[in-house]
């Protein structure tokens, strides 16, 4: 294995690897896959491609983005910690980005996920997206 996957630190770098991959590539394909799934078994039509849904959904992608980096730079600098388990936060933290929101780095997950529903044209992943 590769020094830099040693100690404390390394642990911590693997698993922010590890968490990016899960919450930018396996969980958006799985939702993209599930909702084309759905789409063949109940028939649905494809929604119509438009300017504007990219235009959007580059916008959600690229806010959810800021809003988790934001979050991420909080905990270190209010919380003297990390979102990793290994390296908490020493205290609550309810400045910044947390102000706003008691956990704004899963908002910012869930509002670059809504790009999915922009860039699918699945009927079923927009109905999902309503139900919310």
């Amino acid at each position: 294995m590769l020094r830099i996957f040693d100690g404390v630190e390394g642990k911590i770098l693997k698993a922010r690897i590890y968490d990016a991959f899960k919450y930018w590539v396996y969980i958006p394909a799985a939702v993209v896959a599930g909702g084309k799934l759905a789409d063949l078994m109940l028939e649905l039509p494809p929604i119509p491609r438009h300017f504007l849904l990219t235009l959007a959904g580059m916008l959600l992608v690229f806010s959810g983005a800021v809003l988790i980096q934001r979050s991420t730079k909080d905990l270190a600098v209010y919380g003297d910690g990390t979102p990793n388990p290994l390296r908490p936060p020493k205290r609550l933290v309810s400045e910044g980005s947390y102000g706003l929101c008691r956990h704004p780095m899963f908002f910012g997950y869930t509002w670059k996920d809504r790009d999915l529903y922009c860039h699918t044209e699945s009927a079923d992943q927009r109905r999902k997206g309503d139900m919310r």
